[in-house]
């Protein structure tokens, strides 16, 4: 059973741009990351609000990538970019 995580977060105004170069040089890592089956990302550019939607074969392994880049500063220049801190949702998928 794979484990889907919605990340929710506000942009800080006018940061989008820079935030995309960010995601653009950094995503590459997330998607190879052990563990990681796809990361989607979805922006509304009325509200500055950004939805990251993203497929990992456990909770775990999610948590584990997390903190590898909680250590090397990656977290912490993605925080620079956002308005508050991100709430995630963990959903596990039914089969169903």
């Amino acid at each position: 059973m794979t484990t889907t995580l919605h990340i929710n977060t506000a942009v800080i105004p006018r940061q989008i741009d820079k935030l995309t170069d960010f995601l653009k040089l950094n995503l590459p890592n997330t998607r190879a990351a052990n563990g990681c089956l796809s990361v989607r990302v979805k922006f509304n550019a009325d509200t500055n609000q950004m939805v990251i939607d993203e497929v990992w074969t456990s909770i775990d392994d999610h948590q584990a990538y997390v903190e590898k880049i909680s250590q090397n500063g990656v977290m912490d220049e993605l925080l620079a970019f956002l308005d508050g801190e991100p709430s995630m949702t963990y959903y596990q998928t039914l089969d169903v």
